[in-house]
């Protein structure tokens, strides 16, 4: 069977609280399930930048800058949005001031691509990244109408490496992700993808860790 298809479907949309993050390893809080996925769009601001010599192209190289987030959601809960924004919500009432800071976390989530796999089950396409913070949705409402016009929470984040580096690489890691198809893929890796954010080919190293 091909592996080229198209995507049919997003849910199972986790974040994870980065609690340390350095040379010696990174450490995650547990994972929270964000309910109500509707759709979310990854640019990874990738290019190919060209130098001339000799009267034409002489030299490529590819190029990442920051990697931009847009999630769309039915909502999110005000506390755990609360939690993502560095914002205080006490007594049911969320603070914002200029001085919130949003700490770092994880993102995950999975896209259901058509077709089967070779055993006759749906397949899909799981993504981590590893480490962003998430900035102030904006908000607002409109009047109903004869026919309703549901609006929805739209959330950015930024996306950057982390300071820890896998065995096996040269830079920290911003993404990972796999697809239920490869026959590569290890069952168990498959099975356990979203207890905590995968940051490396082999998630048994000791220094990736969850809290809680």
């Amino acid at each position: 069977m091909a592996n080229e298809a198209p995507k049919i479907g997003l849910d199972n949309v986790v974040i994870a609280k980065v609690l340390s993050d350095d040379a010696s390893g990174i450490v995650y809080d547990t994972p929270i399930a964000l309910k109500g996925a509707v759709n979310a769009t990854v640019n990874p601001n990738s290019d190919v930048a060209v130098d001339y010599a000799d009267n034409g192209p002489f030299f490529s190289a590819s190029n990442r800058g920051n990697t931009e987030l847009n999630l769309e959601m039915i909502d999110v809960d005000p506390t755990v949005l609360a939690m993502m924004l560095g914002q205080k919500k006490v007594n049911g009432v969320t603070v914002e001031t200029v001085l919130d800071q949003s700490a770092d976390f994880a993102f995950g989530f999975r896209v259901w691509l058509a077709g089967k796999d070779a055993n006759g089950n749906n397949r899909y396409q799981y993504f981590w990244y590893a480490k962003g913070k998430f900035s102030v949705p904006e908000t607002g409402g409109e009047t109903k109408q004869e026919s309703l016009n549901f609006g929805h929470i739209n959330v950015t984040a930024q996306f950057t490496q982390t300071f820890f580096v896998p065995d096996g690489q040269e830079s920290g890691t911003i993404c990972t992700h796999i697809r239920t198809d490869d026959p590569t893929a290890s069952a168990s890796l498959l099975a356990g993808w979203f207890n905590a954010p995968i940051v490396s080919v082999s998630q048994s190293l000791s220094a990736v860790t969850v809290s809680g």
